[in-house]
């Protein structure tokens, strides 16, 4: 059974017609670059021009069967000040953004994976942002329910990592899927999108990640915030940690992977499993913090572990300094 708070559902929904020259679904020769930069410039809500604003939302998540709920607030006044609350089921976590990173409260001392999952959703840009290592294919023209879409394909080391596809309407990304090996791929779909200023965002965010995990963000309130001052950081405590951030940080890459060891026993019976880890990528590359949030067997979870704890990463970084950063990391055993 994986992490009870370990979920994300797939929707899509019509948008209305912006005015402006549209994509054209029809045209395979469009170009890639000007469809991710348009999108990105229409989406991102989270820049230095953006006037102060409320974002809010309720969240519904479902693990087999089982319904979890919860709610998401932004309160942003501009990249060096703003406050973060999010809440799903058991889980609390608050951040206060300060210059150069944030100070932040959660319930555990880890971060389950749907929180991983719902961060990304939240973060359009992050889709459309191409990062080192990552190249841009020509876009091309799939369909979905009978409805043609242009697409754009994003590959590392010639293995897909990302497919975007847009409104040929307006050119806001509307689905998005994350392939990955050995596993099921994570399903993105944005809809009913909101206007804000010059910006665009959806009212409804919707992520699937497997047939059983699934969760939904819908925006009921995003509006200006007029007439009052941003709030004074808050004071350094304990129960605050500091988190080194930044607008367009250079993600970790792994540099040194070491496979664990596949007990002969489980090779000889066919065993399959999956372990699960949370883990922090510390400034200097090592691994800390980590957690088991799926197990398989007490020795395969033993094997992953002396495995994964030998992994040294190129650390993520804020123009230049290397920063500290958090991710699950999946180890799949099979014959």
């Amino acid at each position: 059974m994986r992490n009870a708070l370990q979920a994300v559902v797939v929707g899509c929904a019509a948008f209305f017609i912006l005015a402006g020259y549209p994509l054209r679904a029809d045209d395979p020769s469009m170009e890639s670059d000007v469809m991710l930069a348009r999108a990105r410039q229409m989406e991102h809500l989270r820049t230095a021009s953006t006037a102060p604003f409320l974002l809010q939302g309720e969240i519904r998540a479902s693990i087999d069967d089982k319904e979890i709920s919860g709610s998401y607030k932004l309160l942003w006044w501009g990249p060096d000040r703003w406050q973060e609350s999010l809440e799903l089921g058991d889980f609390r976590r608050m951040r206060d953004g300060v210059t150069d990173g944030y100070w932040q409260l959660r319930s555990l001392d880890y971060q389950p994976q749907i929180i991983f999952y719902l961060d990304r959703l939240l973060n359009i840009s992050s889709l459309l942002e191409i990062h080192a290592g990552e190249k841009v294919r020509k876009a091309r023209i799939r369909k979905f329910a009978a409805i043609s879409l242009p697409c754009v394909e994003i590959d590392r080391a010639d293995v897909a990592v990302r497919d975007l596809c847009f409104d040929p309407a307006t050119g806001l990304l509307i689905h998005a899927e994350t392939p990955k090996p050995d596993s099921e791929k994570t399903v993105f779909d944005y809809a009913d999108p909101i206007l804000f200023s010059t910006n665009q965002f959806p009212g409804k965010l919707r992520l699937q990640s497997g047939k059983d995990l699934s969760i939904e963000l819908s925006i009921d309130r995003l509006q200006p915030v007029s007439g009052a001052q941003p709030p004074q950081p808050m004071p350094a405590s304990k129960d605050f940690e500091f988190w080194h951030s930044c607008q367009d940080p250079t993600l970790a890459i792994l540099a040194n992977k070491v496979a664990p060891d596949y007990p002969d026993a489980f090779k000889r019976a066919h065993t399959r499993g999956t372990v699960m880890f949370y883990v922090r990528i510390e400034p200097e590359g090592t691994l800390s913090h980590i957690k088991t949030l799926q197990s398989a067997s007490p020795l395969l979870d033993r094997a992953a572990r002396e495995a994964v704890g030998q992994w040294r990463y190129k650390p993520a970084s804020c123009r230049g300094t290397p920063i500290e950063a958090e991710t699950v990391i999946e180890i799949h055993f099979s014959p």
